[in-house]
């Protein structure tokens, strides 16, 4: 019998395939799920990334710098710092500048480095800006003007050992300004001291007969192009000499007359590793040259904007004023003079001294032998002030003090001075409080100073009224005496604030009242005229001009504080 053979069974084709797909699929989509992922974990950390460095940190009128930015401009300011330092360290081991000098700018160093988180900021936000104002005046710093900035930057300045001589014009008693002829008085002499050594005198000897300077030879020692010192003008003509030469007379912004001798030159030097010592110092090249862009814009402009008013004549007023000052406090005022003695002559210590120390006895009886002999005619109340008073801030001033309301003072003092019956210059006799034993001298009471003004600007809009007698009259301001007189006003001349009621204010006109946060101020504009500022305009414009300008422009600008500087450097990134 013949058998067949069982065929062998095989797993069908179409079956393992199947299989093999799902597989495959499986670790396609596994894969698939590791690379989203991955993705997202790439994009989370890019946005993060972004976010902490190249996210805007501020902007201005849409014009933005990042974070980034932001951590690198601080380090650049903080190195500056640190240089600025060192070169005041190497002037006092070449001897050219003072320990005790040196120790005050380096202190003031330290507050800035103290700041220099808020500082940059603000010099971000006010150079985006500036470039901004710039543009719209066509005035372009451009490439070759950060060269010359960053040249600066690398230059040790020239310094020059200076001597001096100053002639300052007198000043009459009880007069808040020279005259015309003490100022010419004083121009001649200074033109004779002048003519001596031009003759042939020694220097010492002039200086001696000028009855001038703190040294023997009038020395205020080593100067840079930047110097504080001496007066701008002053500082012009001594880099303008050669060394063992003489300046001419030269008329400083304040009226005096300066002749300086230069004795010694240091030249300026540029250290042409500069730029290797930034990078090697872990600075960003182009965020410091961006900062010194920021510096020779800001000067570019303001010396566009002063141009307008410094080198071309333009409008100005003839002004006076009547100023009132609050007096910080409510109800009528009262203006008085005090002498001030306090236990142990210390009147911030003096509510911790026991009322049984014997400081406070001796205190009574100075103050008592003072009222005596105020009494007794033997002397002025200014001069006892003066000699006596522990209040040394009203004691330069004779013991005056500013209108006072009776809450703006301690109730035991407040009492004296609004007791009832009181008379003009009537002195009262002393009294205690927490700071000692005052000497009182009664002046006059006023209603308050808000009150006041409408009074006073009532009488001053009528007909025919004599503005420098209400002046005199009710004025607080240091030229009260003068009739209010400021002279001759231009743009830029004065805060802006003030500059605009003057300039709205008709000529022949009183300006409304002007309420500012110290005062109220009434103006008078007797004339306007198209003119150049004179030398004390010129020197006011300079010193606070573009300031006044700016500042308008800075509250119109729209500027986004997208991230605090804190919240900027107490990121990780900023730690690196």
């Amino acid at each position: 019998m013949t058998s067949r053979a069982k065929p062998v069974t095989r797993p069908r084709r179409d079956r393992l395939e199947s299989g093999e797909r799902r597989s495959l699929l499986m670790t396609v989509g596994f894969v698939g799920v590791i690379v989203v992922a991955l993705l997202i974990l790439l994009a989370a950390a890019g946005a993060a990334w972004y976010g902490e460095n190249l996210a805007p940190m501020v902007s201005v009128n849409g014009s933005s710098v990042s974070k980034d930015f932001f951590r690198k401009a601080v380090a650049v300011e903080k190195w500056r710092y640190d240089q600025e330092e060192s070169r005041i360290r190497d002037r006092v081991s070449a001897g050219h500048l003072s320990a005790t000098d040196a120790d005050t700018q380096i202190q003031a160093i330290g507050t800035q480095r103290t700041n220099v988180a808020d500082g940059t900021n603000s010099k971000i936000i006010e150079g985006l800006l500036q470039e901004q104002l710039a543009s719209q005046r066509g005035v372009a710093v451009g490439q070759d003007g950060v060269d010359a900035a960053w040249t600066a930057e690398a230059t040790v300045p020239e310094e020059r050992n200076t001597s001096l001589i100053t002639v300052v014009p007198g000043i009459s008693s009880g007069a808040t300004e020279s005259t015309q002829a003490e100022i010419d008085l004083a121009k001649q002499k200074a033109d004779e001291l002048k003519a001596k050594l031009d003759g042939g005198a020694a220097w010492e000897d002039v200086v001696k007969a000028a009855s001038t300077g703190t040294t023997v030879d009038g020395s205020i020692g080593w100067l840079t192009p930047d110097s504080t010192a001496v007066d701008p003008n002053t500082l012009k003509a001594v880099f303008a000499l050669q060394p063992n030469s003489v300046t001419s007379v030269v008329e400083t912004t304040d009226g005096s007359f300066d002749i300086a001798r230069v004795t010694d030159i240091t030249p300026a030097k540029v250290d042409d590793q500069f730029a290797q010592t930034v990078s090697g110092a872990g600075l960003d090249q182009g965020v410091y040259r961006a900062l010194l862009g920021y510096e020779a814009t800001r000067t570019a402009l303001s010396t566009s904007v002063l141009a307008d008013v410094l080198d071309k004549p333009s409008e100005q007023r003839l002004t006076s004023e009547i100023v009132l000052n609050k007096s910080g406090g409510t109800g009528d005022e009262v203006k008085a003079s005090h002498i001030l003695i306090s236990p142990n002559g210390d009147p911030q210590k003096a509510s911790a001294v026991a009322a049984t120390d014997p400081a406070w006895t001796k205190a009574k009886e100075l103050a008592d032998s003072i009222f005596a002999d105020l009494n007794a005619g033997k002397t002025t109340f200014a001069d006892a002030a003066k000699k006596y008073s522990n209040d040394t801030g009203s004691a330069a001033d004779g013991g005056t003090l500013p209108w006072l309301s009776r809450d703006a003072v301690v109730t035991e003092f407040g009492d004296a001075l609004f007791a009832d019956g009181l008379k003009q210059d009537q002195i009262l006799a002393p009294i205690k409080t927490a700071y000692g034993w005052h000497i009182i001298r009664y002046g006059e009471r006023r209603p308050p100073a808000d009150q006041l003004i409408q009074t006073v600007e009532q009488e001053a809009a009528k007909p025919g009224a004599d503005f420098a007698a209400l002046a005199k009259k009710y004025s607080e301001a240091s030229n009260a005496a003068s009739g209010g007189e400021i002279g001759w006003v231009a743009r830029l001349q004065l805060p802006t604030v003030q500059e605009d009621a003057i300039f709205a204010t008709q000529p022949g006109s009183v300006s409304p009242v002007l309420t500012t946060q110290s005062g109220f101020t009434i103006y008078k504009v007797s004339q306007a005229t198209t003119r150049l500022p004179d030398a004390s305009q010129a020197s006011l414009i300079r010193g606070s001009g573009f300031e006044s300008w700016f500042r308008p422009e800075r509250d119109k600008a729209t500027v986004d504080q997208l991230a605090t500087p804190a919240q900027v450097l107490g990121t990780p990134a900023a730690t690196q």
